[in-house]
């Protein structure tokens, strides 16, 4: 976490009133510096480098994926979807990628143009509002450079919608369990030494009657919930279950979704799992709707062949940095012009961090790492005499490590 940078703090005020491209801005001119043929110079312990860069992919909840790429940010648009241009009553009959037309870097340059030029008609036809400025870099595109986040997609959303949907059945109408049973199972389960600090929070009445898709986890507790259901209550639950078989083929999806090495038949497998676990759902919660973030799966084949694993490209570290910044605001009680008092106090932690460094290991070099040694006295070493006739200084007595 010690290595993600600070680029810039920005209240959504502003971006309301301002706009994303007006605060990128900045961050574009340098960046086309670094896009150059030849780099950059950049001094670097006293000698001069020049370093070429780009931008690889951006990390980002949908909200803010739609809003950094110059998408419809509205789930109710005609076409809110960033990757392919269903309508919203596609996504919720069409489970299979092939089955859509795809968003190209040409069709978005070409749609964003129309949009500018002729404005509301086309921005809803396209599911546009503008062209983002992030396109002007010679390498990224926004069209393949917003993956989706397994992290807000999965554990924030679909696993716990689907969890929720699973358990109201087994404890309300099958009656295999009931709340209090679950509750006291999860309270003495052992999670493991590693997830002392992911157990998840007891799922109250409240939460369990509420009428969004959440069980008020968070992604983290979410997981080890849904990784270890199966262990504790699977000895309740008829191994023929629809519902059950349903869910062990989402907790299947997850395994390879957050996968460290997927190979290109698994990511096959992949899609044809996604296809087959949300045609199931339908049939098996015809009351449930099919949600944006189900859709959002239905691309996340297509990403991980693209961009790699999608776990390399999540928002856990990021919402992780968010928490600092979180955790600060609140300690130092003071509200006026937050953005720059949090960006003062980081740089000047960084600071603090590369000046106590003393050659460890961190993110701009190695370090220096000494590794297990044994101590012996230098007369018992085979070349004690061409040592002693260096004059170090060094007798029989004297001990090396």
């Amino acid at each position: 976490m010690k290595a993600i940078q600070l680029l810039c703090l920005c209240t959504t005020s502003n971006i309301k009133e301002y706009g994303i491209d007006a605060v990128l801005k900045p961050f574009m001119t340098d960046l086309k510096k670094l896009e150059e043929p030849n780099g950059h110079p950049f001094t670097i312990n006293g000698s001069e480098e020049n370093i070429t860069g780009s931008i690889a992919y951006t990390s980002a909840d949908n909200l803010g994926a739609q809003l950094l790429g110059g998408f419809k940010e509205s789930c109710s648009a005609n076409k809110p979807c960033r990757y392919c241009l269903a309508t919203a009553e596609e996504m919720k009959s069409k489970f299979h990628e092939k089955e859509f037309v795809l968003r190209t870097k040409e069709s978005y340059n070409i749609q964003a143009d129309q949009v500018q030029k002729y404005g509301e008609h086309f921005s809803k036809t396209y599911g546009i509002n503008r062209k983002s400025i992030l396109t002007e870099s010679n390498y990224y595109h926004v069209v393949d450079g917003l993956p989706p986040d397994i992290m807000h997609d999965i554990l924030e959303g679909v696993l716990q919608y689907e969890t929720k949907e699973m358990l109201k059945n087994f404890i309300k109408v099958e009656h295999y369990l009931t709340l209090k049973i679950l509750n006291d199972r999860i309270a003495k389960y052992d999670f493991g030494y590693y997830n002392d600090t992911n157990k998840p929070s007891p799922i109250t009445e409240a939460k369990f009657s509420s009428n969004d898709n959440s069980l008020k986890q968070h992604a983290v507790q979410m997981w080890c919930l849904a990784t270890h259901i199966p262990l504790i209550i699977g000895d309740l639950i008829p191994l023929e279950n629809a519902r059950w078989i349903l869910y062990l083929k989402l907790l299947e999806i997850i395994s390879l979704c957050f996968a460290p090495v997927i190979s290109k038949d698994q990511v096959a497998y992949l899609q044809v799992l996604i296809n087959d676990h949300h045609h199931k759902f339908r049939e098996l919660y015809p009351e449930c709707s099919i949600i944006p973030k189900m859709h959002f799966m239905v691309h996340m084949p297509t990403a991980t062949m693209r961009m790699g694993p999608l776990v390399r490209a999540w928002c856990m570290r990021f919402e992780a940095k968010h928490h600092y910044f979180k955790k600060l605001s609140t300690v130092i009680g003071n509200y006026t012009n937050l953005p720059f008092t949090l960006a003062m106090r980081h740089q000047q932690w960084l600071c603090y961090q590369l000046q106590s460094a003393n050659h460890e290991s961190g993110f701009l070099e190695k370090g220096v790492e000494v590794g297990p040694g044994s101590t012996f006295c230098a007369g018992d070493l085979d070349y004690y005499n061409l040592l002693e006739e260096q004059e170090f200084g060094i007798d029989q007595t004297t001990n090396i490590t």
